[in-house]
């Protein structure tokens, strides 16, 4: 019996971990299972961001383009079919889509880490492999703070496409540059082992809204609810120093 050989597609990938859960209450875990979106709720979720979007999207917001796969207390998802003209048009709203992600998440109790890249991978309805892959898994749970990065490898296009715009002048190109500017922010992040490594960042303080509050005393009002336990205090001072700078930028 010859089986159907997968083909590689290239994509955008985020893999994100559930920051205490491998150590929590049964009740934790509920809430944590609770809290993962169904494959409706984030098709929804995604084809809102890409409505208030100005790119050309190329089908990303296509619900046979979008797969999520949940072990343990990690989550992927995974965009198939990336732009071959300019990928970057793809992962600026792919970025507003994770920072929802964060902020329902701290709504809820759950805090994410995780790590964002763009490539090659083998994906049918069971399995999900490849360079890209092992990229964002090298790097989502090596941060110390709720945040997506972009991985090195990432970044390097983020930066290249950055600065070399595709149409110096152009309408598209700006709007382009505004929703980049406003998705993604190169940042000191902390990184185990006490270091720090400078990289993108998917600026999800950005995207906090809130009838009665301002973004930061969203964000203390959420935190302040969640237990820190011994040795884990580090995370939270480095997640408000990394808030308070995303917010004082979109107001310089």
């Amino acid at each position: 019996m010859n089986e159907k050989k997968p083909k590689t597609t290239r994509g955008i990938v985020a893999m994100l971990d559930a920051l205490g859960i491998r150590n929590a209450s049964n009740e934790e875990i509920d809430k944590f299972i609770s809290f993962m979106p169904t494959m409706e709720e984030f098709t929804k979720m995604i084809n809102m961001v890409y409505a208030g979007s100005h790119l050309s999207l190329e089908g990303l917001g296509k619900e046979e383009n979008f797969s999520i796969f949940r072990f343990g207390d990690t989550i992927l998802l995974v965009w198939k079919n990336a732009s071959q003209h300019d990928e970057m048009i793809g992962l600026v709203p792919i970025a507003q889509v994770l920072s929802k992600v964060i902020i329902l998440g701290l709504s809820k109790g759950i805090r994410l880490r995780g790590a964002v890249s763009i490539g090659e991978m083998i994906l049918d309805d069971r399995t999900v492999l490849g360079p890209v892959i092992n990229d964002v898994a090298s790097w989502y749970d090596k941060t110390e703070f709720i945040g997506v990065v972009a991985t090195p490898q990432c970044g390097q296009l983020l930066s290249y496409r950055k600065l070399n715009p595709v149409t110096e002048d152009s309408t598209d190109e700006k709007m382009f540059k505004r929703e980049f500017d406003a998705s993604f922010q190169k940042y000191d992040v902390p990184i185990k082992g006490n270091s720090t490594q400078k990289l993108w960042v998917v600026n999800w303080p950005n995207k906090i809204t809130s009838k009665n509050q301002d973004r930061l005393g969203w964000y203390f009002d959420r935190t302040r609810k969640l237990s820190i336990p011994f040795g884990t205090e580090q995370k939270y001072e480095n997640t408000e120093r990394f808030v308070v700078e995303m917010l004082k930028r979109g107001e310089a």
